[in-house]
């Protein structure tokens, strides 16, 4: 798919999806920007999407917001952690950008793509980003507390057969 192709496939996500207010071009050729969100500004978000022609996919980016500093180690692991959830999060991953603010990716392979399945995907990935810039902008992840010692009583199953 050409960047043609591409800008009039994206053309149609602003009547399949209500909460798409505008599709821009980048300053990339091969980049666009959708705005995102309902009337209120609060919720509102910019997504990236990069053409890769070569690799055949697109890629989508949302940049989020720089924790407190006082959070910033617990913040940081929860995003590797999530990183490591890729099964359940549609390939989702977290990067930092050059400037060290956390963005958020996702991969969409364009072969038998359709314009429901990225509108989607679209507000999917736009959903999950607002999730996580709301919770950087309350300050982002805190350091959990140390778990309370409990006693734990030592049975053993009546299944269990000891050998």
């Amino acid at each position: 798919m050409n960047d043609e192709t591409l800008e009039k496939f994206l053309g149609e996500l602003g009547a399949l999806n209500p909460t798409i207010q505008a599709i821009s071009r980048g300053e990339d050729p091969s980049s666009w920007y959708i705005s995102m969100g309902e009337d209120d500004e609060a919720e509102t978000i910019a997504v990236g999407v990069y053409h890769r022609e070569e690799e055949r996919k697109l890629v989508l980016i949302a940049g989020l917001v720089v924790p407190d500093e006082q959070n910033e180690h617990a913040t940081y692991e929860a995003l590797l952690t999530f990183n490591s959830l890729w099964t359940e999060t549609s390939g989702q991953r977290m990067a930092l950008d050059e400037d060290g603010l956390p963005t958020l990716l996702m991969d969409i392979t364009l072969p038998g793509l359709t314009a429901e399945a990225l509108s989607e995907a679209v507000e999917e990935f736009a959903i999950r980003a607002l999730s996580w810039a709301f919770m950087l902008m309350d300050g982002g992840v805190s350091e959990a507390e140390e778990p309370q010692d409990a006693e734990v009583e030592q049975t053993t199953p009546e299944n269990v057969l000891r050998v």
